[in-house]
């Protein structure tokens, strides 16, 4: 969490427990679980998934395709010494219904690993009978420009960020997930936010209705450059 403002609601002495546990040199990487941190006495699971607002398929997220597509056209041109500039467009139509749809699915799909995780450190030792096990998931919002919605208030009109910790239809999800004990929510280094899922109600009391917001749409531009610099330039 180096370099991020992370805000949160509720009691502060469970929030504060979790702080103090993930510092970087305690945390190992592994492969389900993507990491965990072990205290001696708390074994914290910390599994990472990232979605976007977005239509997925059977085929994935647009929004990957398009950057896949973007990336196989920028292969395609050869650089020149005097330089090739690539403007180009993610098409595809953003929605606050795919980002819901889209976080809840990935959720489910690691929600259910959960006793796969627990296993895989047992077998290796780090969770025994005399160690608390706390899950977490670190959740990214990864859309390209951000997911955001216009808030109207009379004749003001101001771009908001969507925040899964005021995402009543998340909320649901989490209240109904007793395995889980901890989501870190970030869709920006000045959006993180560490969500308690014992604590909800005061979530759901600043809950925000997105859904009744108009959803920016606006497609992002992709600008690259490509340059060619011979070797004999490179040895001046």
């Amino acid at each position: 969490m180096n370099g991020c403002k992370v805000h949160y609601m509720g009691l502060e002495e469970r929030i504060h427990a979790f702080v103090d546990m993930v510092y970087p040199d305690r945390i190992k990487v592994g492969d389900a679980p993507d990491f965990f941190v072990d205290d001696g006495q708390t074994v914290l699971i910390i599994e990472h998934f990232a979605f976007d607002c977005y239509r997925a398929t059977s085929k994935g997220s647009a929004h990957r395709r398009e950057l896949a597509r973007i990336q196989r056209k920028e292969d395609s041109i050869e650089a020149t010494e005097e330089g090739v500039i690539i403007h180009d467009v993610i098409n595809g139509k953003p929605s606050y219904q795919d980002y819901i749809r889209n976080v809840v699915r990935s959720f489910n799909e690691h929600y259910n690993q959960i006793d796969n995780y627990i296993t895989n450190l047992k077998r290796l030792g780090a969770i025994t009978d005399n160690k608390q096990v706390r899950t977490a998931f670190l959740i990214e919002d990864t859309s390209p420009i951000g997911s955001i919605v216009l808030r109207r208030e009379g004749n003001n009109v101001e771009l908001e960020p969507v925040c899964l910790a005021f995402c009543k239809e998340f909320l649901d999800v989490l209240r109904n997930s007793p395995k889980l004990d901890f989501v870190l929510a970030c869709a920006s280094k000045e959006n993180v936010w560490l969500i308690d899922c014992h604590d909800l109600q005061e979530y759901y009391d600043h809950s925000i209705d997105y859904a009744s917001m108009d959803f920016v749409t606006t497609p992002p531009q992709v600008i690259a450059g490509m340059m060619l610099v011979p070797n004999e330039k490179l040895k001046e």
